[in-house]
């Protein structure tokens, strides 16, 4: 029996019974004994765990400490909604739509083409430069801006030409677009001191898929390249050019050769290999041609098969093998059977069992011997 003014709580746990008063232990509530009576009586697999009572200091488990934290998540969340400081219902603001860029002619994946107008038509100086004021004027001539823009027949070309090209050379040279265009773009050559060099025009004017797909395409670097030209009346910026590029012309020095004295007609020449080729940098940016990649080559050496003997004997009775095939068989099983030819180890172990048998094998009308056996007291 329990001491007066005490409770036994059998509700802490399986296995675990303490002694708990009512005044100095809030957490031990005393339930009054059920009853149990047939009517009322539960299936066995349905009985109701007993309810668990914390007790003071002891460690919760996590399943324990996620249910509190719900429990005050709740609570918090109703006391928002229900007290003083309930959050009042938002309206969802209505999103603008994206206004449509119509200030630009062309815009893919890279980059966006614009046209006079446009906020980033001009050229924009870096956040840390500074305009250099010039004490002098600058005559642009020809490739002003308003010079190009007033004269609408006037075509604008980009020339590429390698380093060691004097500019002299090209001084007063007239070219025919259309002589060029019937030789798959040739448009002549340039004869230098020391090197000749060809030059290619490439038409702009036509569909990109025609241009790249011509094979005899030169400066493919240049075709997307653009303008900038100073304008006198603004102070010498650039600008974009009022419009593009209508032709390429694209200057290939072709490559040198090693000048040898010829040999006269009496003097014995020593054949030496062919003069290495020279070829200049602009060619190597472009292509990949190692030394002597366009030489002959000889063709690939074959060993000559050896040929069957035509003495040796052929084995009759197999009609479906050559008779070098027979050959090769008969010689591969041959055995030297000469008195220097050593017989080998399997050999020797055959005529020893063989002669072991015949020293002990019985004489006609003998019976053989009967093995003894050994017996063990």
């Amino acid at each position: 029996m329990p001491p007066h003014g005490h409770s036994v709580s059998l509700d802490s746990g399986p296995g675990l019974i303490r002694a708990a008063s009512h005044e100095t232990d809030p957490f031990v509530v005393e339930r009054p004994t059920p009853v149990a009576s047939s009517a009322s009586r539960q299936p066995r697999g349905f009985t109701r765990p007993p309810t668990r009572i914390p007790i003071p200091g002891e460690k919760l488990t996590r399943a324990q400490k996620k249910k509190l934290a719900r429990k005050a998540k709740s609570e918090a969340k109703k006391v928002k909604t229900e007290g003083e400081g309930a959050k009042l219902p938002t309206v969802p603001e209505e999103v603008a739509p994206p206004v449509a860029k119509v200030d630009k002619v062309e815009q893919n994946n890279t980059f966006e083409r614009c046209y006079p107008g446009h906020p980033d038509w001009a050229m924009k100086p870096l956040p840390d430069a500074e305009p250099m004021e010039l004490d002098f004027d600058v005559s642009y001539g020809e490739f002003d801006y308003d010079a190009v823009a007033a004269d609408p027949a006037m075509e604008l070309w980009i020339v590429r030409a390698p380093l060691n090209l004097k500019p002299k050379l090209m001084n007063k040279m007239t070219l025919n677009v259309d002589d060029a265009a019937s030789y798959g773009g040739h448009a002549g050559t340039v004869l230098g001191t020391k090197n000749a060099y060809d030059m290619w025009v490439t038409d702009l004017m036509r569909p990109k898929q025609d241009i790249f797909n011509d094979p005899n395409l030169k400066g493919e670097e240049m075709i997307d390249m653009e303008v900038l030209l100073p304008r006198q009346s603004e102070g010498g910026k650039l600008y974009m050019a009022p419009r593009g590029v209508q032709r390429t012309l694209t200057i290939i020095s072709e490559p040198r050769f090693l000048n040898e004295p010829k040999p006269e007609p009496d003097e014995t020449h020593v054949w030496k290999n062919e003069p290495r080729q020279q070829y200049p940098l602009e060619m190597l940016n472009y292509r990949f041609m190692p030394v002597g990649s366009e030489s002959a080559v000889p063709p690939a050496f074959k060993p000559a098969q050896p040929q069957p003997s035509s003495t040796a004997p052929v084995a009759s009775g197999s009609g479906s093998q050559t008779p070098q095939v027979k050959s090769e068989k008969k010689s591969a099983m041959k055995v030297d059977t000469s008195a220097s030819a050593k017989p080998s180890k399997k050999t020797v172990r055959k005529k020893q069992r063989t002669v072991k048998f015949q020293g002990d094998a019985p004489e006609e009308g003998q019976e053989p011997p009967t093995k003894k056996r050994k017996t063990t007291r």
